[in-house]
């Protein structure tokens, strides 16, 4: 979560923070879950307006790089 004081904090401070968050498994988790999600409503969209390539590269992200919410979506049955 942002801390309290997050709009007063420095801009080297603020990236420090972030940076130990996207390095962490709660990082990944959220990084994972935010592909996941982003596929999901970009699939849903007019052919005519689909990112293909967009999704296409979305999806080798989330599943070599970020899977954590791919596990656990496969383990509820369901699948983007």
């Amino acid at each position: 979560m942002k801390p309290e004081n997050w709009d007063k904090l420095d801009k080297g401070t603020r990236y420090k923070i972030a940076l130990e968050l996207l390095r962490s498994k709660r990082g990944e988790y959220l990084i994972s879950q935010a592909l996941y999600k982003a596929i999901e409503v970009m699939k849903k969209e007019p052919k005519e307006r689909r990112e293909e390539s967009n999704i296409q590269d979305m999806e080798i992200l989330l599943e070599e790089l970020f899977p954590m919410y791919l596990a656990i979506e496969k383990y509820r049955g369901k699948h983007v």
